[in-house]
């Protein structure tokens, strides 16, 4: 009985670098708060590592913010580890979710800080073919630890979309 449960423990295993793929792309994001007279573009350059339903990644980050309110617009860079479950997929469209972390340094006008932001956003990805995939979200859910807000927005003012290659 054991050698029966060690030998499918060790197929499970040794058959989970045979699904792995490696995936490279990028991706655009807007946001944008009408009330508050705000606009981002966020520009994510990113690789990961898809193994079952769970995909394993990180993103650069360029982000430029703009504020009615105030002339000065702000940049940020970092970097994004990220998580995606896939829940479940009907021919080439499959539904997941992501959650993850910015780590980003941000240039405001009275200098650069330090801005964490974790995050959960619902996506869809979609198979073009058997190497290209276009993914998106719409809608996110965030806490900013510098500004110390939670935000959440399922409106189309608060999108993205990326067009990914896989291995």
């Amino acid at each position: 009985m054991k050698k029966i449960i060690l030998s499918l423990i060790a197929g499970i295993l040794l058959g989970i670098p045979a699904m792995a793929q490696w995936c490279v792309g990028g991706s655009i994001n807007y946001g944008a708060s009408y009330k508050e007279h705000t606009h981002s573009i966020n520009i994510k350059p990113d690789v990961s590592y898809t193994f079952g339903n769970v995909c394993v990644g990180a993103s650069l980050t360029i982000e430029l913010f703009y504020d009615q309110s105030n002339p000065n617009s702000t940049q940020s860079y970092g970097i994004s580890p990220y998580v995606q479950y896939f829940v479940f997929s009907v021919g080439p469209v499959s539904l997941y979710f992501e959650g993850g972390v910015g780590i980003l340094n941000t240039q405001y006008s009275e200098g650069p800080a330090w801005r964490f932001t974790p995050y959960i956003n619902p996506g869809l990805s979609v198979e073009l073919t058997e190497h290209w995939s276009v993914m998106g979200y719409l809608g996110r859910l965030e806490y900013d630890t510098y500004n110390q807000y939670l935000t959440f927005g399922l409106e189309a003012s608060n999108f993205g979309v990326g067009v990914y290659y896989t291995f």
